[in-house]
């Protein structure tokens, strides 16, 4: 969704551009047609960074939800007034910047627009050094210095008096950004069942650990071995995508669902009360038996689920954690 939000705020700034640039500006405008158009990507850009840092720093105060709502609304509206001052006055008359001669003039607006363009930004990464000083998981400290560092090396550029120089910074930065998020996106992810691998589970765990609803579910497929020894190992791949399918489609948006073992999956995140750990459960059964309906397939697929609650004061480690949702799901297998 992100990606294509910046694709169409940049489309849309090309043709605003081209239009301007064909009827009345000189063709030296246009380099300023490519910095506007990072200028908007790149508030898109931070209003994610942001989110993202709020996720990462663990912060879910009771105005998180009308923090991340106004975050939404002041970059949107930033972008929404960059593109409509540039569309309806050009690049020679506008409030933000003009040019006289070629030449960059920064106009009484700019300074405001900046300001409110890197304020949060700096926010949350002063927010976020103070977490990481306080988080004793390492890779959560890790990914708080992370997006810290992001953040301010967006604002660095500011400083930068010429527009294509910031152009430039902007436009390496942020593809700097996209690179790197499809790399953490690819050591993290499961590449057969396209979810979450091991690694971000134990990760994502061991920073729910004493949170107040969090519940980790370990969900075992059952009879795995017989499959494969009868059907093959295709048919077994097969067999833990329908899984994992499954498992997205019926786990709620907050709840992240991963691989952890060879038929072995997790699902990890807050709800309300046990009745709704339950209930999530009871729809991973009932939604494994439709599919397994649909399927043309020899085989059908079940699974078994165990899981715990991590704000349980004796679990106080991931191996904790694991050892009792394991615990859970065998007291589940006997009594079948």
């Amino acid at each position: 969704m992100f990606i294509v939000s910046v694709g169409l705020t940049s489309f849309c700034m090309l043709m605003f551009g081209i239009a301007n640039l064909l009827e009345e500006y000189n063709t030296t405008a246009a380099p300023y047609v490519a910095f506007m158009f990072v200028l908007v990507g790149s508030c898109l850009t931070l209003h994610q960074r942001c989110l993202y840092c709020l996720k990462v720093i663990g912060y879910k105060g009771p105005d998180a939800k009308y923090l991340r709502v106004g975050l939404r609304i002041l970059y949107l509206g930033v972008a929404a007034f960059v593109l409509a001052v540039i569309s309806t006055s050009g690049f020679n008359d506008n409030i933000i910047f003009s040019l006289a001669g070629g030449h960059f003039k920064a106009e009484r607006f700019w300074y405001l627009v900046y300001g409110i363009f890197f304020f949060p930004a700096v926010v949350m990464a002063i927010a976020s050094l103070i977490a990481s000083t306080k988080k004793k998981n390492y890779a959560i400290k890790g990914d708080c210095i992370y997006v810290a560092v992001y953040l301010l090396s967006a604002v660095l550029p500011s400083f930068y008096s010429s527009p294509i120089d910031l152009m430039s910074l902007f436009g390496a930065f942020f593809t700097l950004i996209y690179y790197t998020d499809s790399l953490r996106s690819k050591v993290t992810m499961d590449e057969m069942t396209r979810i979450s691998n091991r690694t971000l589970i134990i990760k994502k765990l061991s920073a729910s650990i004493g949170l107040e609803n969090y519940y980790f579910f370990l969900i075992n497929t059952d009879n795995f071995r017989n499959l494969n020894d009868v059907y093959g190992y295709a048919e077994g791949d097969a067999a833990l995508v329908r899984v994992a399918d499954t498992l997205k489609k019926v786990a709620p948006r907050n709840i992240i669902v991963g691989r952890i073992g060879a038929a072995e999956f997790a699902m990890l995140g807050e709800l309300p009360s046990v009745e709704s750990a339950n209930a999530l459960c009871e729809a991973v059964y009932e939604s494994l038996k439709v599919q397994n309906g649909k399927e043309d397939t020899e085989w059908k697929v079940t699974v078994s689920i165990g899981y715990t609650e991590c704000s349980n004061e004796e679990l106080k480690t991931v191996p904790d954690i694991l050892k009792a949702a394991e615990k859970s799901l065998r007291a589940l297998k006997r009594s079948r």
